[in-house]
């Protein structure tokens, strides 16, 4: 959906603060042995936060009929602040995520895989904004990502659907093609 830019940047500045505190929270509640298991436990996160995104970008975006019409918009103008509230995310992360490993696992291991989760998300919209809104420098990670995603914009919308890694692309066999 169109954002204004304190929605669209909102993002930005709420989740970083959610991390730290994560982070925190993880530093004064565990003791050495328990914070490296946390710290496993965050880096999980990140790792299923890439299948999450490839997964989420691949089937819900470009084929549920609300989501699709939304995400059409971002692909015929890339430039707009198209994207979901900062509030719908931390919403559905607390209702999806956070809450049922809390009841399930406990909350050093809730904590740690949403903190995962969100450091991934804070790289994807941040990847995904870089390649939309700025002029990369030639041979950085940031202009690999944006030249990766063009091509998933421009030539086709059927391939490169990982925004911050190519590697679910490879394994899956839907990364655009390399000349």
């Amino acid at each position: 959906m169109k954002l204004s830019k304190f929605s669209y940047y909102g993002d930005f500045f709420i989740y970083p603060v959610l991390i730290v505190s994560f982070i925190l929270g993880a530093i004064f509640e565990t003791t050495g042995l328990q914070f490296g298991e946390w710290l496993l436990f965050s880096v999980s996160g990140i790792a299923a936060w890439t299948v999450a995104e490839y997964f989420l970008h691949r089937t819900v975006f470009h084929n549920f009929p609300y989501i699709k019409q939304m995400h059409d918009a971002h692909h015929t103008t890339p430039k707009a602040l198209v994207g979901s509230p900062t509030w719908l995310s931390v919403a559905i992360g607390s209702i999806f995520v956070f809450t049922p490993l809390w009841w399930t696992s406990g909350v050093m291991i809730a904590s740690a895989i949403s903190t995962g989760l969100m450091i991934g998300y804070l790289c994807y919209i941040t990847v995904h904004h870089f390649s939309h809104h700025a002029n990369l420098r030639h041979g950085t990670y940031l202009y690999w990502a944006k030249r990766r995603h063009a091509l998933h914009h421009y030539c086709g919308e059927t391939n490169n659907f990982g925004v911050i890694t190519d590697f679910w692309d490879r394994l899956l066999g839907t990364e655009y093609p390399r000349q």
